[in-house]
């Protein structure tokens, strides 16, 4: 059993309530009456919204005594792998996984009211200190959610429950492949070239995140019960123990 506290999730509730009184207060009750029936309009006009940033705060030496109860072993077979596996963003109160995690991760967004898009922002890319603009649209690409422990890695290091085709395995990976604890949003550039890429395998170019980085993949593998390989743990081990009294602020 993880042994990191339980963490706050984002009330998309509240926050799709606070979205429609945005809009209200913005541009009017028959505005946003107007927007409903013509979403194509509202988008340009949807008002800057800024949201609280939640997050799990651990410490390195909370993230190595997790880290030593992972198993070792090695990779299993990526037999029957593929994205499907791992569901689709979950929709909940009119937003997407996407988006919340955009909204989450990028500054001075501006926010479709009633679709709950997000349509321009800034994201001060974690992996490579860039600042890359995001705009919804043919450059949405820009900026991408990378699963920090990418759903191929979870698939070949994880028990064979995890893989398995009944209803409750396969709620399990939506969980993971959904959770915010497991999502960044990172430049584009910088999701490609990590692909499926465990922590011995790629390291962000901006090493002042390395040991953040670590921790999250770590915090994550504890939470749905993944294995290690000797490489991932060893690696793991090495860049933790250079940051010894470090607390991490990890986004949720």
């Amino acid at each position: 059993m993880s042994e990191f506290p339980p963490t706050s999730r984002y009330n998309r509730r509240n926050k799709l309530t606070a979205i429609v009184a945005a809009c209200a207060i913005n541009f009017g009750a028959s505005a946003c009456v107007a927007a409903v029936e013509a979403p194509v309009a509202a988008q340009t006009e949807a008002p800057s919204i800024d949201f609280e940033k939640e997050t799990v705060r651990v410490t390195t030496e909370q993230v190595l005594r997790s880290l030593g109860s992972l198993a070792i072993t090695g990779r299993a077979p990526k037999t029957g792998y593929s994205p499907e596996q791992f569901g689709s963003w979950r929709q909940k109160d009119g937003c997407d996984t996407r988006d919340v995690i955009l909204i989450r991760d990028l500054d001075g967004i501006t926010l479709n009211s009633v679709t709950c898009e997000v349509l321009t922002g800034t994201l001060v890319d974690p992996y490579s200190g860039e600042v890359v603009p995001f705009e919804r649209g043919e450059n949405s690409g820009d900026v991408q959610i990378d699963h920090v422990v990418s759903r191929s890695n979870a698939w070949q290091m994880s028990p064979p429950e995890f893989r398995s085709d009944t209803k409750a395995a396969y709620q399990n990976r939506v969980d993971f492949a959904n959770d915010p604890v497991n999502l960044r949003a990172v430049k584009g550039e910088m999701n490609n070239e990590k692909s499926d890429g465990d922590i011995a395998t790629w390291e962000p170019p901006k090493k002042d995140f390395l040991c953040e980085f670590a921790a999250q993949q770590v915090i994550v593998k504890d939470k749905y019960n993944l294995r290690v390989t000797q490489a991932e743990h060893d690696t793991f081990v090495q860049i933790l123990t250079t940051c010894p009294n470090e607390e991490f602020a990890i986004p949720n």
